[in-house]
């Protein structure tokens, strides 16, 4: 980012603050050109009310003509040097005038941290029709987060998954539905829908291995299939209905994707993209472990305590 910028780039970036290591991340950056920017940044994290209310995107927005969306964070950890081990994530890549889209997301948030209004001028309106854009993908943009009146991610998980015919395969690293998403699932599975659901076999925190366990079991007793993702930590976050329709962005399957934190996702309806995405999750299954209900049944006492547990805790987290 330096570099670009000394190559007369500008160069804009926003991150959630509430990790104070951000504050050193800003020491670095300053005099340097970089224009980095803490979003609802916190410095005494207890006695800050938007503390709940957390930055989660993960969008890269180049000249205005091409951006990046996904799970992909950016840090050492993320590239397979942390006590976890290899991150499995989906990012997209697109062009067109569906980037503008990005954009005024990207200037909503910066409006936020810098407490004043912007102007629409500030997104361009002229995308050239040269930069490559197949007609036939047709993409939307939905966004979600407390300036919203509804959660918009999750419904949107919900109507696709209502109006699968064949099949709903989704990733995620945290699986914690509320009643509505998971019912929505459980008449799926009740209807014949081929509903499979990956989630990591390594957790990034033992309260997440334990929910998740509890929530797909709902789901395996019903007669979903269920893997558990070994080869390191699956952290993508995607659904693929009918080998038709992808949604893929920043939104875990969990409360506070769905309600607190600021999230984007992008729908893809193309049957060539979807495709792709399918052989990927085959892959993806080729590598990890299927759940069945018998081991389910097995379970300790001990740990269905804990499941329950976690259960109980899990709208706060």
């Amino acid at each position: 980012m330096i570099k670009k910028v000394n190559e007369g780039v500008e160069v804009n970036l926003i991150i959630d603050g509430v990790n104070l290591a951000n504050f050193k991340l800003k020491r670095y950056f300053k005099n340097t050109g970089v224009n980095l920017y803490l979003f609802f940044r916190t410095y005494i994290p207890l006695f800050n009310v938007r503390i709940n209310y957390r930055d989660h995107r993960k969008v890269t927005i180049i000249d205005n003509r091409v951006a990046f969306v996904g799970g992909m964070n950016i840090g050492d950890e993320y590239l397979g040097k942390g006590k976890i081990g290899y991150w499995r994530d989906t990012s997209v890549k697109i062009y067109g005038d569906i980037v503008s889209s990005f954009e005024k997301e990207f200037y909503f948030s910066l409006s936020i941290v810098k407490n004043k209004y912007l102007r629409d001028e500030k997104i361009s309106n002229e995308i050239s029709l040269k930069y490559e854009e197949d007609d036939n993908v047709y993409m939307q943009v939905i966004s979600s987060g407390p300036n919203y009146e509804f959660p918009a991610i999750r419904d949107n998980y919900i109507k696709l998954i209502q109006e699968a015919r064949k099949s709903v395969f989704i990733q995620t690293p945290y699986f914690v539905p509320d009643d509505l998403l998971l019912d929505t699932l459980k008449s799926a599975v009740l209807s014949g829908i081929d509903v499979k659901i990956m989630i990591p076999n390594k957790a990034d925190h033992p309260f997440i291995y334990w929910i998740n366990q509890y929530y797909v079991g709902e789901l395996l007793r019903l007669g979903a299939n269920i893997y558990r993702y070994e080869n390191g930590f699956i952290h993508s976050k995607t659904i693929l209905v009918d080998e038709e329709v992808v949604s893929v962005g920043t939104c875990n399957f969990d409360y506070r994707s769905f309600y607190l934190n600021f999230e984007i996702n992008l729908n893809i309806y193309n049957k060539e993209v979807a495709n792709s995405f399918k052989t990927q999750y085959y892959k993806d299954i080729a590598i990890s472990k299927k759940l069945t209900f018998n081991d389910f049944k097995r379970r300790s006492i001990f740990t269905k305590v804990k499941e329950s547990v976690c259960r109980l805790l899990s709208p706060i987290f």
